[in-house]
């Protein structure tokens, strides 16, 4: 009971920028059992599946995103870090569909006792994912130096007691989309348990 009322409060506190209408919307959901770990799945509405994020249980850890339509591999999260040390860290290639070519970037987790902060660089990018403290539900992507929200990501609150599942919001095309699931998936191992494979 407790944890449900502290959810509707960290809720309304969260609230507060949703007057920007969204370009794409995303469930991305994570498709846990005890033969897949860590595997999720992106659909761009509640039964249209696009991407599928799939895990390798080798060392070092490895994940992949997959475009459901070509079945080929669009990006790749390198060096997952183990959860339980006190930063993460991953680099990451994303395909570019128009030249071909696999372009990296790196993804840091930031400790901070008001809230988890990642840095997301990529292609001269640096973007800024960040969860407040109180909203631990709601995570924002802006630029480093900009207030500006590029996408938004909020758990479902019945999330907490079964399949996570996020809600993803994404109000520029600046990225590629791949950079968001990115930090859906990286937060969402950083806070969650699951068993080491």
């Amino acid at each position: 009971m407790n944890i449900m009322l502290l959810t509707l409060i960290a809720s309304i506190f969260a609230a507060k920028d949703s007057s920007k209408s969204a370009r794409r919307t995303y469930l991305v959901t994570n498709s846990f059992n005890l033969f897949k770990i860590n595997e999720f799945s992106v659909f761009i509405s509640e039964k249209n599946l696009v991407y599928n994020i799939k895990s390798d249980l080798g060392f070092p850890r490895k994940l992949d995103i997959i475009d459901v339509s070509t079945n080929q591999i669009i990006c790749r999260l390198k060096n997952v870090s183990d959860r339980h040390r006190l930063q993460n860290d991953a680099n990451f290639t994303i395909l570019n569909s128009t030249s071909n070519e696999w372009i990296s970037g790196r993804i840091i987790r930031s400790i901070s006792f008001l809230g988890a902060k990642y840095f997301i660089k990529w292609d001269g990018y640096n973007i800024l994912m960040k969860t407040k403290f109180g909203s631990f539900l709601t995570t924002t992507f802006e630029y480093e130096n900009y207030s500006s929200i590029l996408a938004k990501s909020k758990k479902r609150i019945s999330s907490l007691m079964g399949t996570a599942k996020y809600d993803l919001q994404i109000f520029s095309d600046d990225v590629p989309d791949m950079i968001y699931f990115i930090g859906v998936v990286i937060k969402d191992l950083d806070t969650t348990f699951r068993p080491n494979g």
